[in-house]
Order: C-alpha cells, then structure tokens, then sequence
C-alpha cells in the first residue's frame, strides 16, 4: 500500500507475551503479528530498561531508554540510547554522546 500511494506508512503493533521484565525486544516478539516483521522495511522498537524493576512501574521524572534499530532494509542496524521524560512523553539523546555542529572546527571538515 505504501508503494502504491508513494508515501510512509507506520505500523504498530504490540508484543508478545513471551517478553519477560526488562528484556529488551527483538524480532521474534514479533512472530504470530499479522506478518509484520517479514513485511516491514523497518522495525524498531522502544525500550526502557528500568521501567519495571522487581514487579514494580517506576516513576521517575527522566530514565534511560533505547531506540532499538532491529531490521532496516539496505542499512545498518544498532541501538541509540536517549532520556525519555514520560510526563511529556519526550526523548532527547543522551548528554554528551552527540556533537552540535558549531564545535566543528573548519579543519575538521
């Protein structure tokens, strides 16, 4: 249908059951969902690590998160970590693991 209409098309789709605490996800929490992974271009999933530690939600203002990159068509895959503020639903890369272009120096270049 995307190629048809020439424009993207986002599919979500929840896991699962056989994901268990803090596990990150991978394509096979994906089997059983409607051809999802063998039809998708791109897959990836949200992951937060700490928001369940020992059964219980946690309730902090910022925590860690990954955007898990599991499958991209004729690209790379990997994994980039962020600060999800869930009060505003809000993810910012990690402090210091990003350069702005203005500390490039002309040489750099």
């Amino acid at each position: 249908m995307a190629h048809d209409l020439q424009l993207p098309l986002l599919q979500l789709s929840q896991l699962n059951r056989q994901v268990t605490e803090n596990e990150p996800p991978t394509l096979n929490h994906l089997k059983e969902s409607g051809g999802v992974e063998e039809n998708s271009d791109n897959v990836w999933f949200l992951h937060r690590p700490n928001f369940i530690v020992n059964g219980v939600r946690t309730t902090q203002a910022v925590e860690k998160a990954q955007v898990i990159v599991a499958k991209m068509r004729n690209s790379s895959l990997g994994v980039v970590n962020v600060e999800y503020r869930p009060g505003i639903g809000f993810m910012d890369p990690m402090p210091g693991r990003y350069s702005q272009f203005d500390d490039f120096k002309n040489e750099d270049v």
